[in-house]
């Protein structure tokens, strides 16, 4: 595949976290979509996850954890860890801005 194949190609992607001081599930969501469908998707949760931190007490940590792959497969990003509940509309807004980028302009990897 060269780096303008993977350009509008779609991404996988599936993002986990547990509620803040737990290990409970509290969002898990995946799908499949543009570089730039995938990104408004995240940032969508972004919003939701700063609505529900607002909501009540985010104090703690939370399990973060997502994968995004190009469509053969091979990762493109991915994370997994403890991070503060605050923090994590931030990071997802932040990796939303780094898939437009990447699907932009391709894999580069030809």
């Amino acid at each position: 595949m060269t780096a303008s194949d993977a350009v509008g190609l779609p991404l996988t992607y599936r993002v986990e976290l547990s509620e803040p001081a737990s290990r409970r599930g509290w969002w898990r969501v995946a799908n499949t979509g543009s570089g730039v469908q995938v990104a408004a998707a995240l940032n969508e949760l972004a919003t939701r996850v700063d609505l529900d931190n607002a909501g009540h007490a985010a104090d703690g940590h939370c399990w973060y954890s997502y994968e995004v792959r190009w469509p053969d497969g091979v990762m493109l990003e991915a994370f997994a860890g403890s991070i503060d509940a605050v923090l994590i509309p931030g990071e997802l807004r932040g990796l939303a801005a780094i898939l437009v980028s990447a699907t932009a302009h391709g894999r580069g990897d030809s």
